[in-house]
C-alpha cells in the first residue's frame, strides 16, 4: 500500500512539474510573439555585411512609442551585429586540391545598431531609420521633449571602458533629425522633468557642460 501511495505521489508531482513547465514555455512564447519586430539577420553598414547572431539576442532592446505624434506607435530596437571578413583560408577551401596552409586569425567586429520601425499600409513594420552605435550595446530612452508631449529618442552608445556618446533624435520635417550629440568619458545625465530638457555632460576636472534641448 505504501509503495502504491508513493507511486501515486511521484506521478502527481511529475505531472504537476510538466504542466508548470508547459505553461512557462507557453507564456514565454506568447511574450516573444507579442514583439512586432526582431533584429534583421543581415545589415549592410560602411560597405560591410553584418549578421546578427542568436547569442546576442537576449540582450537586445525593444521599445514601442509614438515618436512622430500620429495615431500609432513606432518600434525602436537595439542590437549587436557581427562582421567577419572572409579569410584567404575560406577562399582557398573553395578551390579543389589547394595546398594546406597555416590558418590565419580573422578579426571579428561587433557593432551596435539602433533602428526605428513604422507600420505601413500593408500592416507590417518597416525600418525607416538605422543609427549606428559603437562596439557595445548601450541604452535608449524615449521622453517628452516639450510641454505638448512631443517625443524624442535618446541613444546612449557605449565604447571602450568608460566612454559614452549621447545622441538625441526628433521627428522633424518628415524625418528623424539628429538634434543633439555629445560624448564624454565622464558621466552624461538628462533631466527630462524640466522643459527644456537639460543635458549635463561631464568634462575635465569637476566641470560640467550644460545643454538645454528643444
Amino acid at each position: 500500500m505504501k509503495q502504491r501511495s508513493l507511486f501515486i505521489s511521484l506521478t502527481f508531482l511529475i505531472a504537476f512539474f510538466c504542466l508548470a513547465q508547459a505553461r512557462a514555455y507557453a507564456w514565454e512564447s506568447t511574450q516573444a510573439n507579442e514583439k512586432e519586430v526582431a533584429p534583421p539577420r543581415k545589415l549592410e553598414y560602411d560597405n560591410k555585411l553584418f549578421r546578427t547572431l542568436p547569442v546576442w539576442q537576449d540582450s537586445s532592446i525593444y521599445i514601442e512609442s509614438d515618436l512622430d505624434n500620429d495615431t500609432g506607435n513606432e518600434v525602436i530596437i537595439g542590437f549587436i551585429a557581427t562582421y567577419k571578413p572572409e579569410s584567404e583560408d575560406e577562399e582557398e577551401e573553395k578551390v579543389q586540391f589547394a595546398p594546406p596552409k597555416k590558418r590565419e586569425i580573422i578579426p571579428v567586429e561587433n557593432h551596435a545598431f539602433y533602428q526605428i520601425y513604422k507600420r505601413s499600409l500593408d500592416g507590417r513594420f518597416h525600418v525607416v531609420k538605422t543609427i549606428s552605435g559603437m562596439d557595445r550595446l548601450g541604452k535608449i530612452e524615449v521622453f517628452d521633449i516639450d510641454a505638448q508631449n512631443h517625443k524624442a529618442l535618446a541613444i546612449f552608445s557605449l565604447g571602450g571602458e568608460h566612454y559614452t556618446d549621447l545622441s538625441i533624435y526628433r521627428w522633424l520635417d518628415g524625418g528623424y533629425k539628429l538634434i543633439f550629440n555629445e560624448g564624454s568619458s565622464k558621466a552624461i545625465t538628462m533631466d527630462t522633468k524640466q522643459k527644456p530638457v537639460r543635458v549635463l555632460v561631464g568634462a575635465s576636472g569637476d566641470k560640467q557642460k550644460i545643454y538645454d534641448i528643444m
